[in-house]
């Protein structure tokens, strides 16, 4: 567990790594340990084990083409910054990350 001294909020750090042909991708991702992270932490393993959390595509970030990315569910990769730094707070990311989850099938 990761835990911020600002505001003495415990994070769950979820962890994927993916192998790929010439490269690893790593991913860390951020959620509250409360009741609400603890279940979008489950969907999400869900969601992992389905193998809907990444693809194969064109990094937002870099323009590299061919590469591992999201696919369509956001993570928090950021514990502070809000939804602009891809962290907290951020009032809406639950209902999104749930929306987003539903789209693809987890409940």
């Amino acid at each position: 567990f990761f835990s911020s001294r600002r505001r003495h909020t415990r994070f769950l750090p979820v962890s994927w790594a993916r192998r790929c042909v010439q490269e690893t991708a790593r991913r860390v991702a951020y959620l509250p340990d409360n009741e609400e992270g603890r279940e979008v932490c489950d969907l999400l393993k869900t969601a992992f084990e389905r193998k809907l959390i990444f693809t194969v595509g064109t990094s937002v970030t870099t323009g590299q083409s061919n590469v591992v990315v999201w696919n369509g569910i956001h993570h928090k990769t950021n514990i502070s910054g809000g939804p602009a730094y891809f962290g907290y707070p951020d009032e809406t990311y639950f209902n999104r990350v749930k929306q987003e989850l539903a789209a693809k099938g987890i409940y």
